[in-house]
């Protein structure tokens, strides 16, 4: 009986280092070695890495692309340790957290939503007050996006002074801000589809703002200082 039990102890000894090296070590079991721990690897079920050094290459290592070198990329595995995946790999300015542009027509920071709003503030409750009656809004916020069809904008003789907000009134061709209080018009330097201008009867010294406006026709500055 002795004999019996120890043979018996021996045999599930057995049983067990068999077990451990089929875990371990040999046959189909063995160990999946991946060392930047993206799922592809030695012996592992998804197959095998061609660089384990990093998450971002696996199988095939040219996938992992960022074409218009923004530091976003696409085709990358799904470890991500890198910035993305960029919704367009081709334009620099598109990518996740990038500023949106209210009238551009493009998903700028791969929200999946188009021009999407952003509040504008005007300091002066007279210039609001005109933007208000151009764009039928008389209540509530006024966003980026509220400005993008304005091409036209009266604001003479409303006892204006203040100009800052309509930097994003990019779409403006037709300008009038006669016979207000107007000295500053740095707001006006990035409205470059401007062709007619009507500042006259202002207090403006400095109109070094006007120098990129190429596209301007008509430009009336009489009566300043």
């Amino acid at each position: 009986m002795k004999n019996l039990a120890k043979i018996l102890r021996l045999g599930l000894m057995l049983l067990s280092a068999m077990f451990i090296i089929s875990c371990v070590g040999g046959g189909g079991g063995k160990t999946c070695i991946d060392r930047d721990k993206d799922g592809y690897g030695q012996n592992c079920p998804l197959g095998p890495d061609c660089n384990d050094n990093d998450p971002n290459n696996w199988i095939s290592c040219a996938t992992c692309a960022d074409s218009d070198q923004d530091d976003y990329y696409v085709n990358c595995d799904t470890y991500e340790t890198i910035l993305g995946p960029d919704c367009n790999n081709i334009n620099p300015l598109i990518h996740p957290n990038a500023p949106e542009s209210a009238c551009n027509g493009v998903d700028d920071d791969c929200d999946t939503n188009i021009d999407e709003g952003e509040t504008v503030y005007f300091p002066d409750a007279n210039l609001e007050s005109a933007i208000r009656d151009e764009i039928s809004k008389p209540t509530g916020d006024i966003y980026n996006s509220d400005l993008c069809t304005l091409s036209w904008l009266n604001g003479a003789s409303r006892g204006i002074s203040n100009i800052t907000g309509l930097e994003y009134c990019t779409n403006l061709q037709t300008l009038s801000l006669a016979y207000n209080r107007i000295s500053d018009i740095s707001a006006l330097a990035g409205l470059t589809n401007l062709q007619h201008l009507d500042l006259h009867n202002n207090q403006i010294r400095n109109i070094s703002a006007l120098a990129g406006l190429t596209n301007l026709q008509n430009l009336g500055l009489r009566y300043n200082q």
